[in-house]
């Protein structure tokens, strides 16, 4: 069974049209979504930056208080009961709630310390989780690029391959 010229053209024509439009499908569909999560993941790696760095700064304010605190406790000549009030409101700032600070100077100095540290613990590992965090979500990200890279080549391959059945069709009437 033979193909007339016009059959094969036509048909050229069809196969390269239907490629062109299945790699605009791809680049409409797949390309562009994933675009789209990746400004989200991008977002939410900024937001995680913005916390981490705030969470740093309240752990540099948590270290000056502390010091400032524990140089008044060390060099107070009067009247203890201010020092501690001035102590619990410093480090009630930072989230530490100091209810009986012992009166024994050594004793304070040691249990502020350990209040101070604890929660600079908590800081730092609450840091690591949120930077564990960013990593997973940029790992996304990378992991979305390479999906769209792989698709545009795909879909860029189909139009090319269209394209050249399309114009391949002028061949078929020349010979």
């Amino acid at each position: 069974m033979a193909f007339s010229k016009k059959t094969i053209a036509v048909s050229l024509v069809l196969v390269g049209a239907a490629l062109s439009i299945i790699s605009v499908f791809i680049y409409n569909q797949v390309i562009n979504k994933n675009h789209d999560e990746i400004k989200k993941l991008e977002s939410s790696v900024i937001e995680k930056d913005e916390i981490i760095k705030s969470i740093w700064q309240n752990s540099i304010s948590l270290e000056n208080k502390k010091d400032i605190s524990l140089t008044m406790l060390l060099t107070n000549q009067g009247e203890r009961s201010l020092v501690d009030k001035f102590i619990k409101e410093n480090f009630k700032r930072v989230g530490i709630n100091v209810e009986n600070i012992p009166q024994i100077k050594n004793e304070a100095f040691s249990f502020l310390t350990k209040m101070a540290d604890n929660k600079k613990e908590e800081i730092l590992e609450r840091i690591n989780n949120l930077y564990l965090e960013k990593v997973v979500i940029q790992e996304k990200i990378s992991d979305r690029k390479r999906k769209i890279d792989k698709f545009s080549l795909m879909a860029l391959f189909m139009q090319i391959i269209g394209l050249m059945l399309i114009l391949s069709k002028d061949l078929v009437y020349f010979n």
